[in-house]
């Protein structure tokens, strides 16, 4: 949807109040206060200290979202120096909290709560690595029952015989099973 549409869709709920809505590029963030720069695209006064979010209280509940610099927004004024993003082309984070559970988007991946306990793990490769070691486990079981001991020979015949049994057999990897780019 253009800026125009968006624009237009805001003042038909909003009604025409002149310098409303306004849309402009970011200029600069302030990641602490949570607030940006804009400079509008009428060529306006740069607004500056546009809220992020719609109160100016340091808490990181509900929806976050910071807008890239550079990015094209639509800015509502709440009145003739207040400013609240509603809408942006392009995002830096995109972060959500609900009680104690969180999600946060970036240009790293997502990350879920903390992010400690490491990247997803991809399943099917698991899976598949699971059952390679299963069959490595088993073949040793199925080795140790069926030996022979033979008296005298030192254990070459064991060694023999478990070499035969579990050489066509290969322990699993798990490596590169983890997805580093979702976090949980």
């Amino acid at each position: 949807m253009s800026a125009e549409k968006v624009k237009s869709l805001l003042k038909q709920i909003l009604g025409d109040v002149p310098g409303m809505v306004i849309m402009g590029t970011v200029t600069e963030l302030n990641h602490q206060d949570r607030t940006c720069d804009i400079s509008p695209e009428d060529g306006g006064a740069d607004v500056l200290d546009v809220r992020l979010r719609p109160l100016v209280d340091g808490k990181d509940t509900g929806l976050n979202l910071t807008p890239a610099k550079g990015a094209h927004v639509v800015v509502l004024m709440i009145d003739e120096n207040d400013g609240l993003l509603i809408s942006c082309t392009e995002l830096e984070t995109f972060q959500v909290k609900v009680g104690q559970h969180q999600a946060k988007l970036d240009k790293e991946g997502w990350c879920f709560n903390s992010g400690d306990n490491g990247g997803l793990v991809n399943w099917p490769s698991l899976v598949e690595e699971l059952n390679k070691t299963n069959s490595f486990v088993q073949a040793i079981a199925e080795a140790l029952t069926q030996f022979v001991p033979v008296f005298g020979d030192g254990g070459a015949a064991l060694k023999t015989f478990a070499t035969t049994k579990l050489g066509a057999h290969q322990l699993g990897s798990f490596d590169g099973l983890e997805d580093s780019k979702v976090k949980h």
